[in-house]
C-alpha cells in the first residue's frame, strides 16, 4: 500500500499537469473583410467529430482554449456564404497554434419567387 500511493499521486500530478494549448484563427470574406459572428466549429480530423464551437469577434478572429494534443480541422460558416473548412493542423507540444486564415465566399444561389394567396374567410 506504501508504494501504491506514491505512485497514485504522481499520476495524479502528470495528469493535471498536462498541457492544454489554445488555437486561433481569423474568417474572411472573398474580398478580405472580417466576418463578424461567423460561427466556427472545432472538428477533429480523424472522423469529423464536433470538439468545441466559437464565435468571431469584431476582428473575425476566434478562439478555442485548453485543446488537448491531436489533428484537428476548423469549419466557418455564415450566412449567405458557403462553408468552408481550414486544412489539418496539429495541436502538440507546447505553445498555441494559429490557423490559417479561413476565407468565405458568397452563396450565389438565389431564391425563387414566392406567390402567397390567402382568401378571407366568409
Amino acid at each position: 500500500m506504501k508504494k501504491l500511493l506514491p505512485l497514485l499521486s504522481a499520476f495524479v500530478f502528470l495528469a493535471f499537469t498536462s498541457k492544454a494549448q489554445n488555437i486561433t484563427g481569423v474568417v474572411k470574406d472573398a474580398e478580405g473583410k472580417f466576418l463578424t459572428n461567423a460561427s466556427v466549429s472545432l472538428l477533429n480530423a480523424k472522423d469529423s467529430s464536433l470538439v468545441k464551437l466559437a464565435v468571431t469577434n469584431t476582428s473575425g478572429e476566434y478562439h478555442f482554449q485548453n485543446i488537448k494534443d491531436g489533428r484537428y480541422l476548423a469549419r466557418a460558416n455564415y450566412v449567405g456564404y458557403t462553408l468552408s473548412y481550414s486544412p489539418v493542423f496539429e495541436v502538440s507540444g507546447s505553445g498555441d497554434v494559429n490557423v490559417a486564415a479561413i476565407s468565405l465566399n458568397k452563396n450565389s444561389s438565389t431564391l425563387k419567387e414566392v406567390t402567397v394567396t390567402a382568401q378571407k374567410p366568409i
